[in-house]
């Protein structure tokens, strides 16, 4: 029979322990006891730690635990496991007859059908820690002259076990058990006739304190007569004031502006022989001196292959600086335009061209020009140009897409609580810019310019009007239930100038206001019918349904919290 050796686990050790005391045990058998919330038996991987070490090892390794987790994860790691607890309530039900009464026992037939022999030890336990015992379904008196039977506790069965063992493995003393019998709980009745009128009386008060003070509720739900009314008139919108004016019908504005310009490509689909030159941007220099020096239009500029560009204006290259003996050169960059068509005209850059009319003379090596981007846009055939029609396309195009773009910046300029109508705006265009070269793509190019200016008001300013003009028609206070507010078309030349009229049709049905708090008042402790007559006596009101709650409450409760009334 193999060693045992067994193992309390304590709450706060580690995994890593644990397993380097499996690895330090010289026996072939571990039983390692578990307890409650422990660390070690919060995760299944460490259960997996200690079966894999138990095999490495060659040891056979058993859980015990009173922690219904830590025995599952024991049998999903594949270990055996057992509740002790459980073992040790089997063995404090248990009947141990002793030897000597072994003969009686035999002798009652009836006793002998209920015995049941339990030898077997529990799964996953190994048998030498578990006693065989015999246990009686019904237990009698043992005669006292016999001595009782005694059961070693489990860990007295190996030395190999360690001392520090869970408390539910201590063994105790067993004496001779008697028959134990359950019985079942009973309700301690008051004996007293005049208690359980008391208790009967209080409930009963209770329950009439509950029926008469808290449930009951009154509702009111009131129908107002209904008015129309209508304010029709031009109001005037008038950047120019700060606050609403309701002797003239002026409201404050708010003038917003935006300016952009648009660039856009559009195809073109006309054909034509063209003849076109090179362009290009030259710089001069003046490396002469501190003179300057006069270049008329056309003033011709050669490349070292031979090339010529003129200047397509007259400019003044400015003096050059004279430092410390030394001429430091001055410069000025102009248009220049090739002397013939065609893509021959179209080259890189180029440091140095010279000035044939300056040819024999001092400034031919001082005064040159440099084309530090080339030239382009030199073609002679047919290629694609702008139709009228195309060009009539791109500016209705752009000009439309330009101002849905400066409507978008206006609205987001614009707080939320300003009113922009669409009428109350002016589009403005400044400049359209045709570039009729077509790149490679068969597309030419349009600038766009353009401005949105808008007249905005806030709206609450246009509701306090009204508001104020219905309170000089009616000397009675109302209520606004439902309204209706339209604008008319308003037309404005100039929203920068500040002021349009704006014409305002607003419909609203009105009804009067009802004092609820005193209504209540005149309420309280009436009957149903007696509450509506109270209610249409009010002026204003048309119709009225009334309800009490629960259906044995007759009149109104004298609380006014327990009142509701409904306005509509």
């Amino acid at each position: 029979m193999p060693d045992i050796k067994k193992i309390t686990v304590n709450k706060n050790d580690e995994p890593t322990l644990i397993a380097e005391k499996l690895i330090d045990t010289e026996e072939g058998v571990v039983v390692f006891s578990i307890p409650r919330f422990s660390r070690f038996g919060e995760s299944l991987s460490n259960f997996k730690l200690i079966k894999r070490e138990a095999e490495v090892l060659d040891k056979t390794l058993y859980i015990e635990s009173v922690d219904e987790e830590v025995l599952a994860f024991a049998e999903k790691a594949g270990i055996p496991a057992t509740n002790p607890f459980l073992e040790e309530r089997r063995r404090r039900f248990s009947d141990i007859v002793p030897v000597s009464q072994q003969k009686e026992d035999e002798e009652d037939e009836e006793d002998e059908e209920d015995e049941e022999e339990i030898s077997a030890p529990a799964e996953g336990v190994p048998a030498e820690v578990v006693v065989p015992v015999t246990v009686r379904r019904r237990s009698r008196v043992v005669d006292e002259d016999v001595p009782p039977a005694t059961i070693r506790p489990p860990h007295q069965e190996n030395d190999n076990l360690e001392e520090d063992v869970p408390e539910w493995e201590l063994g105790e003393p067993t004496r001779p058990i008697k028959k134990t019998r359950f019985a079942r709980p009973r309700l301690a009745l008051p004996k007293s006739r005049k208690t359980i009128f008391g208790f009967v009386l209080v409930a009963i008060i209770f329950l009439a304190y509950v029926a008469i003070a808290v449930l009951p509720r009154a509702q009111a739900t009131i129908v107002t007569k209904k008015e129309a009314w209508v304010f029709d008139k031009g109001v005037l919108v008038d950047s120019s004031v700060t606050a609403v004016n309701f002797e003239t019908n002026t409201i404050p504005g708010q003038i917003f502006i935006k300016r952009d310009a648009l660039t856009m490509k559009f195809p073109a689909t006309g054909k034509k022989f063209v003849e076109r030159k090179a362009t290009g941007k030259l710089t001069i220099y003046n490396a002469h001196s501190s003179a300057s020096q006069s270049l008329v239009v056309n003033t011709r500029f050669e490349t070292p292959d031979g090339l010529i560009f003129r200047l397509k204006s007259g400019i003044i290259v400015p003096g050059a600086k004279i430092q410390s003996g030394k001429v430091i050169p001055s410069s000025i960059e102009v248009d220049v335009l090739a002397d013939e068509a065609g893509s021959e005209s179209n080259v890189g850059p180029v440091l140095k061209l010279t000035i044939p009319g300056f040819s024999g003379s001092d400034k031919f090596d001082d005064f040159y020009g440099e084309l530090k981007s080339g030239t382009s846009g030199g073609f002679v055939g047919e290629t694609q140009v702008p139709t009228e029609a195309d060009l009539n396309t791109a500016k209705t195009e752009s000009a439309k897409m330009i101002e849905e773009k400066l409507s978008a910046q206006l609205t987001e300029q614009a707080p939320g609580e300003f009113k922009i109508l669409d009428t109350a705006t002016k589009f403005t265009i400044f400049k359209q810019a045709v570039d009729a070269n077509v790149s490679s793509d068969g597309k030419f190019t349009i600038l766009t310019e353009a401005q949105l200016a808008a007249l905005a008001f806030k709206e609450g300013n246009l509701q306090s009007l009204v508001e104020a003009s219905l309170m000089a028609e009616r000397s009675e206070q109302y209520t606004i239930w439902s309204s209706r507010l339209d604008y008319g078309v308003v037309s404005v030349q100039n929203p920068a100038a500040g002021q349009m009229t704006l014409p305002v049709n607003y419909e609203a049905s009105l009804g009067k206001k009802i004092d609820t708090e005193a209504l209540k008042t005149k309420m309280k402790s009436k009957s149903e019918a007696e509450l509506k007559a109270i209610i249409l006596s009010v002026p204003g009101v048309e119709n009225a349904n009334v309800s009490l709650w629960p259906f044995w409450v007759q009149s109104v409760p004298g609380n006014e919290g327990k009142i509701t009334i409904n306005i509509e």
